[in-house]
Order: C-alpha cells, then structure tokens, then sequence
C-alpha cells in the first residue's frame, strides 16, 4: 500500500510510491538533490535513473528545508537502468531523476528508504 512508514521515526522511513514511467523529467533534465538524506531505492518493473555530479549542474530552484529537496538543471548525465530485484543508493549530494521510462511508459512500485545522514 502507497504511503510513508515510519521505521525509527525521522531518522530511517520508508516511502511507498506507486506511479507511471514517463519521459518528462527525460526532457526536462530536472535532477533532485538531498542534504540530509540518503535514499535507497528499490523497483518493481524497470526505469531510467538519470544521474549526475552537482558540480556538473547548474542550481534551477531554492532548498526546501522541510522536503530535504533541491533541483538542479543540466545536460551530459549518466544514467542506469533500474530493475527488478535491484538497487540503487544515491547519498546526500547526488543529483538523480528517477521515473523516466525505458524503452516505453510502465507502471513500477518503487520502495524509498529515506536515511538521515546528519
């Protein structure tokens, strides 16, 4: 079931995420980028990771303090295919743009553990 579950209170939860693959954020370049949590990410079906050093980026929106977000725009991004049965850390710092389809659009559940690295 969709939500957020709390594991050690704030320090370590888990998001359930139900969603659609698309090729928005393909187009868009938009990457996400956390100070103060590391995310593990885990998938159910398949998707295009985008990722990229945000020294390599150029900074397209203020720091949500209370989301632990901030956006970055650019272009040369690596990128992996995510799929079944594996995983992927990105630590506070590292830019990514999860979501995007591969090859077409799917439906994925994706597990988030969201770990307070500060």
């Amino acid at each position: 079931m969709p939500g957020k579950i709390n594991l050690d209170g704030e320090k370590v939860y888990l998001m359930v995420i139900d969603y659609k693959t698309n090729d928005s954020k393909k187009n868009s370049r938009k990457l996400e980028c956390h100070r103060k949590y590391a995310d593990i990410h885990i998938v159910s079906g398949k998707e295009l990771v985008y990722f990229a050093n945000k020294s390599d980026l150029k900074l397209v929106g203020k720091y949500d303090k209370e989301k632990d977000v901030e956006f970055y725009g650019g272009k040369n991004l690596s990128y992996l295919v995510l799929s079944s049965n594996q995983f992927t850390i990105f630590l506070p710092g590292e830019a990514h743009a999860p979501g995007c389809s591969f090859q077409a659009p799917q439906n994925v559940r994706k597990l988030v553990f969201k770990i307070r690295m500060d």
